[in-house]
């Protein structure tokens, strides 16, 4: 009798459990719903403050600073209309425009904190989800030029490309070129002198003869036709005899790779060879230190200290390492003077990938460092949120200016 009154008791719980299951995900799902169905278009009180209004058109979104929503949006759509809305300490900014004839509203929101997002993304009046919403941001407001990340070693196994600056402002590529040495087995950098691209377009780099298409920003491809004419000026590309398997032998996709470690010059570079003697003498003069920055604090560099939006503070220099923190300007009074600097990017390590360049690689951000090239100036780019990619920075202490 007790093992049957057990067993009974034994099912009742589980379909109890059952029940209170089916309930909770019944009760998720309805909230699901009822929050997918009421939205902030519905919620806030939207208004047409025209001061607000313009206001909120100059703010940038967050991860995309250097591009007001105002100007983005409307350089690429018809817009219908702007309203102002404001609730729960947070301000909002309703954008409806029309796309593939279809009706589209964004909802901006910037909190107390000054960031800057699209809160909810509507077509047609029915709300979109989080993931559309990541889609048309990257669409509307996603990087539209050539990226300034592009820089590295690229190879296709024998041939390389190493990308030292991209110069986005003049439409610029600094780089230096390697081919594949077929009696020696190995990779030789051809010429040791800094060569140019041009930038063509966001994806594009070459000149009026040819065009190198990129994927991404950590490969393209390159042309039998593209590497003759890009490798032509080089000492080796100009002489005669090459063979159709060394030019083959430069075709394909170039990934970005590690560079591997002591790459000869190639022999091309002098007409005889040259002495144990001069070889060594040679090989010390290509050697380079990494020009690591003096510690200190670094300013934006085209204004004064007292008026700088954001400062990097170095410290910890090693041999071919040093530690920055980044702080942002909280506020401004009304002859725009910055205080209450406020820590962003909490203290990491950069390390040198070769003499000039030193690069910070973390789960979200990639930061890189151009140094010595000026001492006592640096420029960053990997933080555009804060500082726009590109920018100069100086130790105005170390310096001796103000």
């Amino acid at each position: 009798m007790r093992k049957y009154l057990k067993g009974i008791l034994m099912i009742l719980t589980v379909m109890l459990i059952g029940v209170l299951a089916g309930c909770s995900n019944s009760q998720k799902e309805n909230e699901e719903e009822s929050e997918k169905k009421i939205g902030l278009l519905e919620t806030v009180e939207w208004q047409d403050d025209s001061k607000k209004i313009e206001e909120f058109k100059k703010c940038s979104i967050s991860a995309y600073s250097n591009k007001p929503i105002g100007e983005t949006v409307s350089s690429q759509f018809s817009v219908n209309k702007w309203q102002y809305g404001y609730s729960e300490k947070e301000e909002y900014l309703l954008c409806s425009y029309v796309k593939e004839e279809k009706e589209v509203i964004l909802i901006f929101y910037k909190d107390s904190y000054e960031n800057v997002n699209i809160a909810e993304y509507y077509v047609e009046e029915e709300k979109q989800s989080k993931e559309e919403i990541t889609k048309v941001t990257e669409e509307i407001f996603g990087e539209k030029e050539f990226s300034s990340k592009r820089t590295g070693f690229f190879s296709n196994g024998k041939w390389a490309i190493e990308i030292s600056k991209v110069d986005v402002a003049n439409k610029k590529i600094e780089y230096y070129s390697y081919w594949w040495n077929f009696e020696k087995e190995q990779m030789e950098q051809s010429e040791t002198d800094v060569k140019t691209l041009d930038i063509l377009d966001v994806d594009t780099m070459g000149n009026s003869d040819y065009s190198i298409e990129w994927n991404g920003i950590d490969s393209f491809k390159m042309e039998k036709y593209d590497c003759e004419l890009l490798f032509n000026n080089d000492t080796i590309g100009s002489r005669e005899g090459r063979s159709e398997e060394f030019w083959n032998s430069g075709m394909g996709e170039f990934k970005r790779i590690e560079k591997p470690k002591n790459i000869p010059i190639s022999e091309f570079e002098s007409a005889q060879e040259p002495s144990s003697q001069e070889n060594e003498e040679s090989e010390n003069q290509r050697i380079v230190l990494p020009q690591v920055p003096p510690a200190g604090t670094y300013w934006e560099a085209d204004c004064s200290p007292l008026y700088a939006r954001y400062y990097i503070e170095i410290s910890n220099t090693q041999d071919n390492s040093f530690d920055f923190e980044i702080y942002q300007a909280q506020t401004f009074n009304q002859y725009e003077e910055a205080s209450d600097y406020k820590l962003v990017f909490k203290k990491h390590t950069a390390t040198f990938t070769d003499a000039y360049h030193a690069v910070y690689e973390g789960q979200q951000y990639t930061l890189h460092f151009e140094c010595g090239t000026n001492t006592g100036y640096i420029t960053i780019s990997g933080f555009s949120e804060v500082i726009p990619d590109g920018s100069q920075l100086c130790n105005t202490e170390w310096l001796q200016v103000s």
